[in-house]
């Protein structure tokens, strides 16, 4: 009897599970694609392009949703324009527009992007030319840096990455954190360029509280050249000194507040010599 009963319940508890798997004949599914036709799902502007027209044949009622600031979007007789301020900085963004019937509560998703302004994916090579000595060839170690590094560093970022000013790319390069100072005896070496700015990798934190700082040059405590570097700057700031005649150059590297993310890098720092080489000595 016991053997048969066991039999019985787990013959009712298949049927059970059977009826409870059959959907009921009520519900419809449907793929977003049989209900709202787009011309392009996939809208690629130019960084200058401010408008777009996508083509929308829907099956059934739908609501538009986009809530990217810098994104406008109209729908008006089976046409979505997409309006866009333009991009001025030197990576791509993207937005979303999300189309969801009313009835069914399926959504279609539009992806709009708007490519930076050409220009910023270079690499810059040293001059092949002249007698030039890189910054970077010198004993870094006599600079200061903040204590949240270790080191300044040779072609990497503060992070370990490849060095990149606004998505450009350089031979030579460091990396340092502000505060940094830089004391360099010139030993006749008649000038200095370099490209200054923050590096890339910040982009990745918020803007609004990383990678904002000043710097200075002076020769001979006589101040050359200064300014004021951010993460969204469009370009680095480039610097070309005429050394002639001084004894000693300073580099002075400052928060501009607070130096959250001030991981500054130097692109293709180098002195144009005459015949003795510059060196880095202790700041005092």
């Amino acid at each position: 009897m016991t053997a048969l009963k066991s039999l019985f319940l787990g013959a009712a508890m298949m049927a059970a599970c059977a009826v409870s798997s059959v959907a009921s004949p009520d519900v419809k599914f449907y793929e977003p694609r049989d209900l709202i036709q787009v011309s392009t799902d996939d809208v690629q502007l130019a960084y200058n392009q401010t408008s777009k027209t996508v083509f929308v044949t829907a099956k059934s009622a739908y609501e538009l949703y986009c809530r990217c600031p810098w994104l406008k979007v109209v729908e008006q007789d089976g046409k979505i324009t997409v309006t866009a301020e333009p991009n001025e900085s030197f990576v791509p963004r993207t937005g979303r527009i999300i189309l969801t019937t009313k009835k069914e509560n399926v959504s279609r998703v539009i992806s709009v992007t708007q490519n930076p302004e050409p220009g910023h994916d270079k690499y810059f090579a040293l001059p092949k030319e002249g007698n030039i000595l890189p910054l970077a060839d010198l004993d870094l170690s006599k600079a200061t840096h903040d204590n949240y590094i270790k080191e300044i560093k040779k072609n990497k970022s503060i992070d370990g990455k490849e060095i990149r000013i606004k998505n450009n790319r350089y031979e030579s390069a460091i990396a340092t954190h502000a505060k940094s100072v830089f004391n360099i005896k010139l030993n006749g070496a008649m000038r200095f360029v370099t490209d200054l700015g923050i590096d890339d990798g910040i982009l990745s934190r918020s803007p609004e509280n990383h990678g904002d700082a000043v710097y200075k040059i002076l020769l001979d405590g006589k101040e050359v050249a200064s300014g004021r570097i951010t993460i969204l700057d469009k370009e680095a700031a480039h610097v070309d000194i005429n050394t002639h005649g001084a004894q000693m150059m300073q580099i002075v590297l400052d928060p501009n507040g607070s130096n959250w993310g001030d991981h500054i890098d130097l692109g293709n720092p180098y002195f144009e010599l005459t015949a003795d080489k510059p060196e880095l000595v202790d700041v005092e």
